[in-house]
């Protein structure tokens, strides 16, 4: 699906009304987890969460609402797993480090996102995933070298989630490299492209 706008969903007003849109949600990331976004119906979700579907269509329109849903929960925790780990960093190379270990953490813990960021055709859910990350990274680039002009620290945020990005595509090979060879070889990859970055701006990493 390529359509830019998405159903706005209902907003529960009751704890108990809150509690089934969370385990709505929750059956729903595990099932995409599972299965992949595109594979997992409505119907799927509800007769996995044990309620009717007439009961998830009073909180969620349509699947793309619980998506929606499901990366406002994403981005939040992932804000806490990533930034949150690289606050006191020494360097950007230490925040880097960092990063990409929350990053592992996260992944381990939201199976589903993975396929939510590589899978999902939906302009202002990628979208949103997008800006919000490349926003998160071109602030901690600007941080550690304020020297570095706006533009090129964009420019370097934008770079480095696409490296991520194709990166990703080995989580599922472990023929091809290992879970732990993945998180090395990407932090590696970051450093190798930022370093590169800052000496072509005339910066030399570290000072």
């Amino acid at each position: 699906m390529s359509d830019t706008s998405i159903s706005k969903r209902r907003q529960p007003k009751q704890a108990r009304s809150q509690q089934r849109v969370e385990h709505i949600m929750a059956t729903a990331s595990a099932l995409f987890a599972e299965h992949g976004y595109e594979a997992v119906s409505t119907n799927h979700i509800a007769k996995a969460a044990e309620v009717s579907i007439g009961s998830l269509y009073q909180f969620f329109p349509n699947k793309e609402a619980i998506l929606d849903a499901l990366v406002d929960k994403y981005l939040a925790d992932m804000q806490k797993a990533l930034m949150g780990r690289i606050e006191d960093a020494a360097s950007l190379e230490d925040a880097i480090q960092r990063m990409v270990q929350g990053m592992q953490r996260f992944g381990t813990s939201h199976k589903a996102f993975k396929h939510v960021f590589a899978e999902v055709q939906l302009i202002a859910v990628t979208n949103r995933i997008h800006d919000t990350i490349v926003g998160w990274v071109d602030d901690m680039i600007g941080n550690y070298y304020p020297q570095l002009a706006k533009k090129q620290c964009h420019i370097g945020a934008e770079v480095s989630l696409c490296i991520v990005k194709g990166m990703m595509q080995f989580y599922d090979r472990p023929n091809a490299m290992s879970p732990e060879q993945l998180w090395t070889e990407l932090q590696a990859a970051l450093l190798a492209y930022i370093h590169d970055l800052l000496c072509r701006n005339g910066i030399t990493p570290g000072a």
